[in-house]
């Protein structure tokens, strides 16, 4: 099995990224009470579960937002978006987290450090 997580993340009231995350469920005792409206994923997976990132693969596309993405960066259907799909290796065999991000770079644009 795997959890499941999405997210919209807002810059300024402005919906920004969207991101479905799944991971892996390997020994992540009760991963599914913590409260991450505002906290880190990476640093809530370090801090309760011991889990680090130690690699991972990015991938970038730029396509056409669909009728989903469009309503949920409040941008027009078929405007040009980022999309990203991510995965990450862990210190934990067979812990993997992937990442689907769909990102409307119209007034901000997209850094990541992992």
């Amino acid at each position: 099995g795997c959890l499941f997580l999405t997210r919209l993340r807002y810059v300024n009231d402005l919906p920004t990224l969207y991101e479905e995350t799944y991971i892996t469920d390997i020994d992540l005792p009760r991963f599914t009470l913590h409260n991450l409206e505002k906290n880190s994923l990476f640093d809530t997976l370090n801090k309760y579960h011991k889990v680090e990132i130690k690699e991972g693969e990015q991938k970038i596309w730029a396509v056409a937002a669909n009728k989903e993405v469009s309503d949920l960066l409040s941008v027009a259907q078929g405007k040009p978006i980022l999309h990203m799909k991510r995965s990450m290796l862990t210190n934990k065999p067979n812990l993997i987290i992937y990442s689907f991000l769909y990102c409307n770079t119209e007034e901000y644009f997209i850094q990541d450090y992992f």
